[in-house]
């Protein structure tokens, strides 16, 4: 899946990481702006921490949140919709 070379990253002990997603490492997995990213975030329909406020704001996704908000458009394109 899209997300499997983001948790197949390692961190700098060496082990396997399964860390949360900036907005530009979302939007990259998927094929968007980071723009984008940021106003599904601020909208609430993907699943995102928000960490400081104001408009530079920044966010942190979860991987398998990721999967789960792409995966209904995934299904979507497979049956032609």
């Amino acid at each position: 899946m899209f997300y499997t070379s983001v948790v197949n990253q390692t961190s700098k002990s060496g082990a396997a990481a399964a860390a949360d997603l900036t907005a530009a490492e979302a939007a990259a997995a998927v094929g968007v702006s980071a723009v984008t990213v940021r106003r599904w975030a601020q909208s609430g329909e993907l699943p995102a921490v928000r960490l400081g406020g104001g408009p530079l704001a920044r966010y942190r996704i979860r991987p398998d949140d990721l999967e789960a908000f792409v995966r209904p458009a995934d299904a979507d394109r497979e049956a032609g919709a």
